[in-house]
Order: structure tokens, then sequence, then C-alpha cells
């Protein structure tokens, strides 16, 4: 899908101005000259700039073209579910984190989504668990991030 300028402008003004809002709530950390709200401060000031000019340049030409383009989406099933899989997955995945925990989530998502591609089964049964596994032990016992285990926890 293809969106217009004259769209897109007034979308990254208003985020912008939503996460320069957002991080005036962030607490200061103590010892430090720059608060936490530095740097979302900046790049909400940035997607202010560029959506500003942006919609300078979209607003100061006639409109041509259609302000929403569906063309692309003459697409095959099997990338139209790769696509809906991948959405909606990941919202899914949002609200159950805790409870079923990373790897399971992982396991699965990686699993259908290598399906929805054309992966071949032994291919599946290779790389999901061991990318999820790397995934997993990476990020909680090199980066220490407290991911959730889920049932699965026993065996990790």
């Amino acid at each position: 899908m293809k969106l217009s300028e004259r769209l897109i402008s007034p979308g990254l003004i208003l985020f912008g101005g939503g996460v320069i809002i957002a991080s005036a709530g962030l607490p200061q950390v103590p010892g430090v000259r720059f608060g936490a709200d530095l740097m979302p401060s900046i790049t909400g000031g940035a997607l202010i700039l560029f959506g500003g000019l942006l919609g300078w340049k979209a607003w100061s030409k006639p409109l041509t073209e259609p302000l929403v383009d569906t063309s692309e989406w003459e697409v095959s099933l099997r990338k139209r579910l790769t696509a809906i899989w991948t959405i909606g997955a990941l919202l899914a995945a949002t609200l159950l984190f805790q409870s079923v925990g990373f790897p399971l989530i992982g396991l699965i998502f990686m699993t259908v989504l290598m399906v929805l591609m054309g992966a071949r089964p032994l291919t599946i049964a290779i790389v999901a668990p061991l990318f999820v596994l790397a995934l997993h032990l990476s990020f909680t016992r090199i980066m220490h991030v407290e991911l959730p285990a889920g049932p699965l926890g026993a065996f990790l």
C-alpha cells in the first residue's frame, strides 16, 4: 500500500509530538547532566521537522495521485497470509508474552512463518528451534535481559 505524503506528513508530526510528550514523563537519572528524555525529545523533534518538510513539499504541488494506492495488494494468497500471520501473531504475542514465554512464542511464530514462506520441513525442524534457542540464550545469558521462559523454562 502506498500512502500519499499528504497523509504521511501529519502522521509524522503527530507521532513526533507524542514522542516528546511521552518522553517528558521519563524519570530523571541521578548524577547525569542530561535526562532520559533527551534522545526521545530529539527524535520527536526530528520527526516533526521531517513531517513538516515532507508536508510542505507535498502540499505545495497539485494533487496528481490518489491519497491511498492499494494496487500493490494484488499478491498471491501465500503472501497475504504471511502478512496477516506476521501482524496477528505479533499482536497475540504481545498479549501472551508473560504467560507463554519467549521460547514457545518464538518457536510457534517462526515455524508458521517458515511454512508460509515455503521452507522445507527439515529446514524448519532444524532452524526454528535452534534460532529461537540461540536468541533466548543470547538475550538471557549474554545481555542479561529477563525474558519470560514460560512452560519451556524448565528445559532452558
